[in-house]
């Protein structure tokens, strides 16, 4: 199985092209060293992690680096750091420092270190660690956007979204997903089917770990709620169910018509997020670019459902879990069943996590309000049945007192 596995096959694509994930794929097929670290990190990391390293070595392998590793091979690289000394042991640092440089006028800081921390990791697993060197940042250089999406703005671009966008954004959203999760997701149907066959409101999802050193190796779960299986059964039912090894969430191609066999892109659901967000007027257009940041990402969905998770009055770590972060499980085993834990949390969350169902968190959903009113009434049919039974034992007392009054006068 490659490493990197590579789903559907892009439509329009000429004759003989390769994409971008099958020459990652091949890459690091044809050097073990960049298989066996890739095998060090978890499988949504995989594709990430190879094209930062992939790019920095051709980058290095060519003019772009003075020529002097013109023609290196991913072993020679190694062969190289692994036997240099003195001031050749920095030669490759060095030249990783003017890479990332290089790059800070299009991507913000975060970038620039995930971009330079993972070359180094390369390096470092295979024993031959490059020397640390930092990097400057031009005056120019982009700084990241300020997080500007909110659960109300986040409202009002579902209220513009069509109803495939519709369905995708509120799943994102309730189950607190990034685009890593969504992709899981996205290629899980036969689980979800299963679900939503038996009625159920709320959908459990399997999720692989975000990061192997966070304690949760064998991944975790995350929920759906009423909102998104709601949008999700819609959709469904408009786009036909899905046939084996199809997304559910598919593409759509110039015409505006479904392409069944490939899923929407991660370039694709941000850039429509963009339009969306400029269709309720919340951003302003600034062309194409790669750096360009207005502020409104769908990763902001995970920090808003957060906000919204706190200001309820369920378990704060349960959302910790949900979106994938370390928590201590052994909490929930006094609880009996960790799903059933879970689902009991989400449900006191659900009024202030439901865009469409209860837009307005601060009133009651009318599934509360049917609730507390049949709380109320069997307390008031116990309160009457207590009363009731009081009044008989009453009357009885006054029976018999009256009775022994009357025998009293008798004597």
């Amino acid at each position: 199985m490659p490493i990197i596995t590579v789903k559907g096959v892009k439509h329009g694509r000429k004759a003989g092209e390769v994409s971008s994930a099958e020459i990652l794929s091949k890459w690091a097929e044809e050097n073990p060293q960049v298989n066996e670290w890739l095998h060090s990190v978890s499988e949504v990391t995989r594709p990430m992690y190879a094209r930062q390293l992939h790019d920095f070595l051709e980058w290095l392998s060519t003019d772009g680096a003075n020529g002097d590793f013109k023609g290196y091979t991913v072993k020679q690289f190694l062969e190289f750091q692994e036997k240099a000394s003195g001031q050749t042991r920095v030669t490759i640092a060095n030249r990783l420092g003017m890479y990332v440089s290089g790059k800070a006028s299009k991507l913000r800081p975060k970038s620039l270190i995930y971009i330079y921390t993972t070359v180094r990791s390369f390096f470092a697993f295979h024993g031959c660690d490059l020397p640390k060197r930092g990097f400057s940042l031009p005056v120019e250089h982009r700084e990241p956007a300020p997080q500007s999406l909110t659960y109300e703005t986040f409202i009002k671009v579902l209220g513009a979204a069509k109803p495939r966008d519709r369905a995708i954004l509120t799943v994102m959203f309730q189950g607190g997903m990034g685009m890593r999760e969504f992709k899981q997701f996205n290629f899980a149907w036969p689980l979800i089917k299963t679900q939503l066959d038996a009625g159920s409101d709320y959908l459990f999802i399997q999720m692989t770990a975000r990061k192997k050193a966070r304690g949760i190796s064998k991944g975790f779960k995350t929920i759906i709620g009423r909102d998104g299986v709601q949008q999700l059964r819609a959709y469904i039912k408009d786009r036909g169910e899905p046939k084996p090894g199809e997304p559910i969430f598919v593409r759509f191609n110039a015409n505006d018509i479904p392409v069944d066999d490939e899923s929407v892109k991660e370039r694709s659901l941000r850039g429509t997020f963009e339009r969306l967000g400029r269709r309720v007027q919340l951003i302003e257009y600034r062309g194409k670019g790669l750096g360009n940041r207005y502020g409104y990402s769908l990763h902001q969905l995970r920090d808003v459902l957060v906000t919204q998770w706190n200001t309820s009055p369920a378990d704060k770590t349960v959302v910790d879990y949900l979106l994938g972060h370390q928590v201590n499980r052994n909490e929930y085993l006094q609880y009996g069943k960790v799903e059933d834990y879970l689902l009991k949390e989400y449900r006191k969350a659900e009024p202030f996590i439901s865009p469409i169902g209860n837009p307005t968190p601060d009133k009651v959903d009318a599934d509360e309000v049917e609730r507390l009113r049949s709380q109320l009434e069997n307390l008031q049919a116990q309160k009457d049945a207590k009363t009731d039974a009081l009044e008989a034992k009453v009357e009885r007392l006054a029976k018999l007192v009256e009775a022994m009054s009357k025998e009293q006068e008798r004597t």
